[in-house]
């Protein structure tokens, strides 16, 4: 229950901030923190492992397959699609999230496009 309500906290936190900002720039910035995390191979920072939404670490084998498409750390709308299907098709990351504190990141970034066209009307 614990989990559920943080994740719903979650929801309301990108609510509160796709209104007082732009959703489009929050969604990116999402985007670019949870899928591009393993992109810079370079540093190695361990001692902030524990501030990132997810493990820079493990996250560098989880998309070792599409990391040659995020070279510029730039993600395009063909590549953050990618990896927004790869995480919505993985049963594991939908079974993982019973576990977390944070909802998955692509259901998120659903809800800021949902939020950007709300507030275009």
């Amino acid at each position: 229950m614990v989990l559920l309500l943080s994740r719903l906290r979650e929801y309301y936190s990108d609510r509160f901030s796709g209104v007082n900002t732009n959703p489009r720039l929050l969604a990116s910035a999402l985007a670019k923190i949870t899928y591009g995390l393993s992109l810079d191979r370079n540093k190695e920072n361990t001692a902030a492992r524990s501030f990132f939404i997810a493990d820079p670490v493990s996250a560098a084998s989880e998309i070792s397959a599409l990391s040659s498409q995020y070279r510029d750390l730039d993600l395009s709308e063909s590549e953050l699609k990618d990896a927004m299907e790869w995480e919505k098709r993985n049963p594991l990351m939908r079974f993982a999230e019973i576990f977390r504190t944070h909802p998955l990141t692509y259901k998120r970034i659903m809800a800021l496009k949902e939020l950007e066209k709300e507030l275009a009307r």
